[in-house]
């Protein structure tokens, strides 16, 4: 059994200061923003508000081992009072074979899940105080300016199989489903790093893993990993704070294939131990591109915030997408080793190691626009008693 119990405290400031920001006599402009701009004899939005909610949860759980099968059980309910109450029942099934005769593994579960609201900022996107913001056109395609945020509730379904080859190799692949009802992601705050958490009716993500892992061989380990996503969002808005008017017809056109969704992904790891203390490891990372938002390219490129960044994407495309980037790290490492325990151990790091320009996402309707970092340096030192 598991009881947390969650005290939320926020305070939350904003005005608009510049005039540009929010001019009446631009297309953009959102009246609703008008009685908190200072620069216009506007007030201060201020909110500041404290709730308490809990979660009482209680499951049970076991393997059992059967011949050649591995059957791992288990039933959770979950108990969640805060904005809005719900609970639900979720029995957990997952089932493995082994194949001795040729070291495979098969497996397949299938779990019922209960995500709770983040608390972050989870007063205030849920406050009537917020809901004033919400431009007008806004409300009335999203069917109001406040809904109270539940609790997301997902299927995920698996299969996978595991194969050795020989002593150092071994390959691991998997498919995988997941169906979810109110979709939970977050919103920025217009053009900000500050984030609201919101939800969408539904989401289906399809996706395949496979992963080829090197034990350590004279000296070398490492891993190769290929990850396809493909996930489809589907509106309306359910809940939260959404004050992105651009987005509202995107919003509300029907299903659409949302940020997170990726071609292919590629991730390769070496590591080699020059002795028994030191090591040195080398990783190259390639993505084939986010979705981005449909932006027009005319657009962007007359916006000094993004026409810098119009070479990073790829806003032609269907759907829009960010271009490939293959990043690459180096670390070199040293263990102190003493009586068999580790003492302490020092690492250097370099991200990002050829200083590749490259994005996340570009003007995603949640989460705005993200770079790359540039390259940096790192060091860290660790002490173990």
């Amino acid at each position: 059994m598991d009881f947390q119990n969650f005290p939320v405290s926020e305070n939350f400031t904003f005005g608009v200061t510049y005039p540009a920001f929010n001019d009446p006599e631009s297309e953009k402009f959102i009246p609703t923003l008008l009685a908190h701009d200072l620069s216009r004899g506007g007030r201060l939005f201020q909110f500041s508000k404290r709730r308490s909610g809990h979660l009482s949860t209680v499951f049970s759980q076991d393997n059992i081992r059967w011949k050649r099968f591995m059957f791992s059980l288990g039933l959770r309910y979950d108990d969640y009072r805060f904005l809005v109450r719900g609970h639900q029942l979720q029995p957990r099934v997952g089932l493995a074979f082994y194949l001795h005769e040729t070291s495979t593994v098969f497996r397949l579960s299938y779990n019922r899940n209960y995500q709770t609201p983040p608390n972050k900022n989870l007063l205030l996107s849920n406050s009537d105080e917020s809901s004033v913001l919400v431009p007008a056109h806004v409300r009335a395609v999203l069917g109001g300016a406040l809904i109270r945020i539940r609790p997301e509730r997902q299927n995920v379904y698996e299969v996978g199989v595991q194969q050795a080859l020989g002593g150092h190799l071994s390959l691991d692949s998997s498919f995988y489903h997941k169906d979810s009802q109110d979709q939970q992601d977050n919103d920025n705050f217009f053009n900000t790093g500050i984030i609201f958490p919101t939800t969408l009716k539904r989401i289906r993500v399809n996706g395949a893993e496979m992963r080829a892992n090197l034990l350590p061989t004279h000296g070398f380990s490492g891993s190769l990993g290929l990850t396809h996503y493909h996930a489809v969002s589907t509106p309306p808005f359910t809940g939260g704070l959404f004050l992105g008017s651009a987005a509202v017809q995107l919003l509300s056109s029907g299903p659409f294939v949302i940020d997170h969704d990726q071609t292919l992904g590629l991730h390769s790891l070496i590591q080699y131990a020059l002795t028994k203390s030191i090591w040195t490891s080398g990783s190259i990372r390639y993505d084939s591109g986010l979705v981005s938002n449909p932006s027009d390219p005319a657009k962007v490129a007359r916006d000094l915030d993004y026409s810098e960044l119009l070479p990073y994407v790829n806003l032609s495309s269907n759907p829009p997408r960010v271009r490939p980037r293959v990043i690459s790290d180096f670390a070199i490492g040293y263990d102190r080793v003493r009586e068999g325990r580790r003492r302490w151990d020092l690492q250097f790091q370099v991200s990002n190691l050829t200083n590749q320009i490259a994005l996340y996402n570009f003007q995603s309707i949640f989460v705005g626009t993200r770079l790359v970092q540039p390259r940096s340096l790192g060091v860290k030192v660790r002490w173990y008693w």
